[in-house]
């Protein structure tokens, strides 16, 4: 996209410069491009910063796919965590006492077999390997249940982010033109713009960085939203005519 802002003349509005690439043959010639009317530059600005702070500040939705896209969310709600971590806690304590146990019973198998208090070989063997295999099976459940308890801990330190990173966002709505550059840059890959002729709207696709929205391939998320028509009059430097400004749909394909 291009851009022109000339308000003396009454010019501010985003086109598409490849006509004048081609005029000056500096751009391949098998490239087209079926946007033909212009942008009015506030208006178009003004509807996608809203836009993207609305959708960057809806930590519900933001959870709800990163729940999709991830095995985090998974494991249920806020206040069922707190219950079920509390619950792996006193678990692994008793496995830790049993543990502990097992090891004070294969230091007395030991000892006694130094001792010669077994009545045969087949008895010391029987005994140590009964014991050494709870042992294994009472350690391997502790770390099972401590990596239960790690990944309860990285979900709710991802929704405590999501919650902040969200509140934060929305109280950027008003940031001056500087600051809302920098934002953008982090958070936004790419908006492309194309335009449909029969429904006579601009359609603006914005693709982030971070998971916000998914779909199956080649789905896309839409939400219609009206800008009063305003008409662009022609330019003596424009070489498209630019007809009646078309209400801008932001038809957002928000892909992470």
């Amino acid at each position: 996209m291009g851009g022109r802002s000339r308000i003396d003349k009454g010019l501010n509005h985003y086109y598409c410069p490849l006509p004048e690439r081609k005029f000056n043959n500096n751009y391949k010639n098998d490239v087209h491009c079926n946007m033909k009317r212009g942008l009015n530059i506030p208006t178009t600005d003004g509807v996608l910063w809203n836009k993207i702070i609305d959708i960057l500040s809806d930590t519900m939705e933001l959870k709800k796919n990163l729940t999709k896209m991830t095995t985090i969310g998974k494991l249920g709600k806020s206040e069922d965590l707190k219950v079920e971590s509390k619950s792996i806690e006193d678990k692994i304590r008793k496995l830790l006492k049993v543990k502990s146990d097992i090891e004070k019973g294969l230091v007395e198998v030991e000892t006694k077999k130094i001792l010669q208090k077994y009545p045969s070989d087949e008895v010391y063997q029987s005994l140590r390997k009964t014991l050494t295999n709870s042992f294994n099976t009472t350690k391997s459940d502790i770390e099972k249940l401590r990596s239960s308890l790690q990944t309860i801990g990285d979900q709710q330190s991802w929704f405590l982010w999501i919650e902040t990173f969200g509140k934060d966002i929305s109280e950027k709505r008003h940031l001056p033109d500087p600051l809302k550059k920098v934002l953008l840059k982090s958070v936004l890959d790419c908006i492309i713009v194309d335009y449909a002729w029969k429904e006579k709207v601009h359609r603006l696709n914005i693709s982030f960085k971070i998971p916000v929205f998914t779909g199956d391939p080649g789905e896309k998320y839409s939400l219609n939203i009206p800008v009063p028509s305003k008409t662009l009059g022609n330019q003596p430097d424009q070489l498209v005519p630019v007809e009646t400004y078309s209400t801008v749909t932001d038809f957002a394909r928000l892909r992470g």
